[in-house]
């Protein structure tokens, strides 16, 4: 994922932020032990995100426990103790980071290629122990991709074709987050719809350098007008799923990133294409 589904820190309480960086921080520690300290550069907010609604969902006992962090190394920081939210998060991030990579090798200039094949000498490995955990989350990730490929190398595709393979992606592996059949019908409609928002998202932040580039991107025939219009229909699409849940364990921070977070990312991404800058994505991984 891109870093598109993150909080309006500004609207959390002290203690809030303080237990949000703390999941941030976990991430980053789980990502490092698991797959080396290179690993840590695959963090994002989106996995962030996925890790706290993995601990809602299935109403985990979660605790922080303090440990030093190699950029502050200074004092110890809380982070989330090691569950199963944490492995989770970060078995399917180094599977879709290698996925990406490859995907980067077949669609970028010759010098880009070079700098993803060096980065595949890296996520290829950890991603293979990843997908031995994780088949099922290995199978819908590669399925996803040959989709997306198909879909975009297809004549004149559809937005909606566009979006199918990123949002049925996300909406499989969110429904892997628990057993409860309910639970699962209700994770693959929200992670559907976040993947379709994610997607938009980039497609959005992407549209000038795709135009200089002579690249593909299906928000090309579009007005900026017609963005904001896209992502408000998915946003709401993504309340209403979301609302079927009844999240125990850090729900005013999912709160604050479903119903501000998204809308945030939204404006500033709009306000982006329509100046003809980037927007959407953070300057810096990093709280």
């Amino acid at each position: 994922m891109f870093g598109y589904i993150r909080p309006v820190e500004a609207n959390l309480r002290v203690s809030e932020l303080d237990c949000y960086k703390g999941v941030y921080c976990g991430m980053c520690r789980k990502l490092s032990s698991d797959f080396g300290p290179l690993a840590r550069f695959t963090l994002s907010y989106d996995f962030t995100f996925a890790a706290m609604l993995f601990a809602a969902v299935n109403d985990d006992g979660v605790s922080f426990v303090p440990a030093r962090c190699p950029y502050q190394p200074v004092r110890k920081q809380p982070h989330l103790s090691d569950c199963e939210a944490l492995s989770f998060c970060s078995d399917v991030a180094m599977i879709m980071l290698d996925f990406k990579c490859v995907d980067n090798i077949e669609d970028d200039s010759s010098a880009a290629r070079a700098k993803w094949r060096m980065a595949r000498l890296l996520t290829a490995p950890a991603a293979k122990r990843a997908g031995l955990r994780r088949p099922k989350a290995m199978e819908i990730v590669s399925s996803a991709m040959e989709r997306q490929r198909a879909v975009e190398n297809s004549a004149s595709p559809t937005l909606d074709e566009c979006c199918y393979p990123s949002a049925a992606a996300l909406g499989e592996l969110f429904a892997l987050m628990s057993e409860d059949a309910k639970k699962q019908r209700i994770l693959n409609r929200l992670g559907a719809m976040l993947g379709r928002f994610v997607y938009l998202c980039d497609a959005v932040d992407d549209l000038e350098e795709d135009r200089k580039r002579g690249g593909f991107n299906p928000l090309f025939q579009y007005s900026p007008e017609r963005f904001s219009e896209l992502l408000s229909v998915t946003i709401n699409e993504v309340c209403k799923a979301y609302c079927l849940l009844e999240p125990r364990v850090f729900q005013p921070i999912l709160d604050n990133i479903i119903f501000e977070g998204l809308i945030d990312r939204a404006v500033r991404l709009c306000a982006g294409a329509q100046s003809g800058r980037k927007g959407g994505k953070p300057d810096a991984e990093s709280i």
